[in-house]
């Protein structure tokens, strides 16, 4: 689940309090209405918003202008959301912004990872060569010892019938 990566992320807690900022935020300038809540859009606990129809058509039918300058502004005041459609343009971008800081982090921290791991692979691979250069050490001692103890087995069968004469019970 991506968001389970993103709910901690101090960037997009920002950018989340950013954009719940311009929501509440009464609009500069003169006459009515100043905020969302005022035509009917509110901001439920979870973030989502909440919209009454009832109200928005209300304050439509009563104060179009005024709806349409909250929404889009004036010539002196941007409105809600083309202040929202500026920070989302400035946030989002590829080359500047939130995106572009967080991609070049993520990708300087992927490159630390892979200088790692391959710094790892390289010792994993002389650990290697040592255990196994051990191991064929330890193969041809144990060979050694085995011809070893069948030429004083040998020896001792010798030894046994030399002793008894020749002999055989």
């Amino acid at each position: 689940d991506l968001s389970a990566y993103l709910r901690g992320d101090a960037t997009v807690n920002g950018i989340k309090r950013g954009l719940q900022g311009m929501l509440t935020s009464a609009l500069a300038g003169e006459g009515s209405p100043r905020i969302l809540a005022e035509i009917g859009i509110s901001t439920n606990r979870d973030g989502t918003l909440n919209l009454n129809a009832g109200r928005l058509d209300t304050a439509l039918a009563e104060n179009f202008e005024g709806v349409g300058r909250l929404l889009a502004g004036d010539g002196e005041n941007q409105g809600v959301m083309r202040q929202f459609n500026a920070y989302l343009l400035q946030v989002t971008s590829p080359s500047a912004g939130m995106y572009a800081e967080k991609r070049g982090r993520y990708d300087g921290q992927v490159r630390q990872l892979d200088t790692a791991i391959d710094r790892q692979a390289a010792l994993l691979e002389k650990k290697e060569a040592s255990l196994r250069a051990r191991f064929e050490s330890m193969e041809l001692l144990l060979s050694s010892l085995n011809a070893q103890g069948s030429y004083l087995t040998q020896q001792m069968e010798m030894l046994a019938n030399m002793t008894s004469g020749g002999k055989r019970r």
